[in-house]
């Protein structure tokens, strides 16, 4: 999970860690599932969170054999997809689980802080091995080397390129989904002001508002002049040689952990609302809301 980078030990350590902790959360879950032959939703999120946890075991299995028979210290960047898609996926189902059973249920809120540390560990994972030194490159931008070709001239900056665009495009029909989840007319607010999943969405809004401004506003205080400060600036991307290739605009949501641990929370807010909501309350649009923001958390995780 990122032990392995910051230690020297590798892929094989990181993918051994992932494999134990994905094997606890399905060992440990499997008696929910069972206990929730009476409840469709519990037995519902109870299989996801099992599908995803075996999954994602599986995987690393195969990722440490692969590791200890001689392959190759850097992950896949489709397995790199897949583990952060299994991760999120885990993120939500454990917890519209835990918004459903409460916090009560230890095994389910274990799963919960699981899949949270697994995500947080995970974007340390994302990275190549050979770029981490010391603890301190773990906050430093990861420039994509898919977008190394959008500019001719590296001394131009990359500004709006297409996965910041799907993304804030995303962020925005989040944000109106969330508006009106969170209206008059939208059942959620007035007649539950004083609970803890109405709290849970104006988290999340606020957040999701956060998210969307912080880039926009730092290309703005960048086209005035201001490459550093608060809101992010100019980040060089080199080559293997150390050659620069191009320029970044980095605001300081685009911090890999900073974004992910952002990412993590509100996703965490929307799904235990929809888990605490459903099915007494209408929650079509909060679903389409929480898909909408999956989305945009997987493609700023390299989707595309």
């Amino acid at each position: 999970m990122g032990f392995g980078k910051l230690t020297g030990w590798g892929l094989m350590a990181d993918a051994g860690i992932h494999l134990i902790v994905s094997f606890v959360i399905f060992g440990t879950n499997i008696q929910t599932f069972l206990d929730a032959k009476y409840n469709s939703e519990i037995a519902i999120y109870a299989t996801i969170l099992l599908a995803v946890s075996l999954l994602q075991g599986l995987y690393h299995f195969g990722l440490l054999l692969r590791t200890y028979c001689g392959g190759e210290e850097e992950e896949l960047p489709v397995g790199s997809i897949l583990r952060n898609l299994l991760t999120g996926i885990g993120i939500v189902s454990s917890w519209a689980l835990f918004g459903k059973v409460g916090n009560d249920n230890t095994v389910v809120t274990l799963a919960v802080a699981f899949f949270c540390l697994m995500r947080f560990l995970d974007t340390i994972m994302n990275g190549k091995y050979d770029d981490y030194s010391e603890i301190g490159d773990l906050l430093k931008h990861s420039c994509k080397e898919s977008e190394a070709n959008l500019l001719e001239n590296a001394r131009e900056v990359v500004l709006f390129t297409p996965r910041v665009v799907m993304v804030h495009i995303l962020l925005a029909l989040a944000i109106a989904s969330s508006a009106v989840d969170l209206s008059t007319d939208g059942g959620y607010l007035r007649p539950v002001a004083d609970k803890d999943y109405t709290v849970a969405l104006i988290f999340a809004l606020v957040l999701q508002a956060l998210h969307f401004l912080l880039y926009p506003f730092a290309a703005m205080f960048n086209y005035c002049g201001t490459t550093k400060g608060v809101m992010g600036g100019e980040v060089e991307c080199k080559d293997g040689q150390g050659n620069v290739v191009r320029k970044e605009l980095v605001s300081f949501n685009r911090i890999p952990i900073v974004r992910s641990v952002v990412a993590a929370v509100i996703l965490s807010c929307l799904s235990f609302a929809y888990g605490k909501l459903t099915p007494e309350q209408p929650t079509r649009l909060l679903l389409l809301n929480l898909a909408l923001y999956f989305g945009a958390d997987q493609i700023g995780f390299d989707v595309v």
